[in-house]
């Protein structure tokens, strides 16, 4: 099981968020770029240009799952129309935080991110990396006892992969971590693609 690098995640995720918190918020108090009314138009601008002119899919999987969702698909120019209620639908079902970040700590390499994810929703992605690698999942609440040096529960993992495809399900609400560690000394590529994350139908 990983213990070194875990150690540290919850509390470098900890300091990050409070820097971006702090950052945010005198960028916030000094420049305020559209007024409420601005952004107003913006969006529903944006909500008409994707209903009325649409917009160019090029992915037959992506094209298949608007239209499975009311979408209008021009299948010769690959142009998608989007009803304004689906994506006002999908606004609602997005999470209100995603936050991607990496780190590196002494000589276990480790990179993680983490979502707000409600109960039932699912994380989808692909991981490919050029060493064998663990990916764990893991809720805040063992984070924190793993800084306790407590006993702590990993949600799921797979060792010792090179390839892998992500199909995780939040059985809660809470904050959930993807953890991805290099056991070895040599540092790895890892590369790293989650695209989808939603609710389980």
């Amino acid at each position: 099981m990983p213990s070194a690098a875990l150690k540290l995640v919850r509390k470098t995720i900890m300091e990050r968020l409070e820097n971006s918190r702090e950052v945010t918020k005198m960028v916030l108090e000094r420049l305020i770029l559209f007024s409420d009314d601005e952004l107003e138009r913006v969006h529903e601008t944006s909500l008409k240009t994707l209903q009325e002119v649409g917009i160019k899919v090029v992915s037959k999987k992506v094209q298949n799952l608007l239209v499975e969702n009311g979408a209008e698909v021009d299948s010769t120019s690959s142009i998608v129309k989007i009803p304004s209620s689906l994506v006002e639908e999908a606004i609602k079902k997005a999470p209100k935080k995603i936050v991607l970040c990496g780190c590196m700590h002494g000589a276990k390499d480790c990179s993680f991110c983490y979502f707000e994810l409600k109960k039932e929703y699912e994380v989808k992605g692909k991981i490919i990396s050029d060493k064998p690698v663990s990916i764990l999942f893991l809720y805040e609440k063992n984070c924190d006892k793993l800084c306790r040096e407590k006993k702590y529960q990993v949600e799921d993992i797979t060792e010792g992969i090179y390839e892998t495809e992500l199909d995780f399900k939040a059985r809660k609400k809470d904050l959930w971590f993807v953890v991805i560690e290099n056991p070895q000394k040599n540092s790895a590529k890892v590369k790293v693609n989650i695209y989808s994350l939603h609710k389980n139908k």
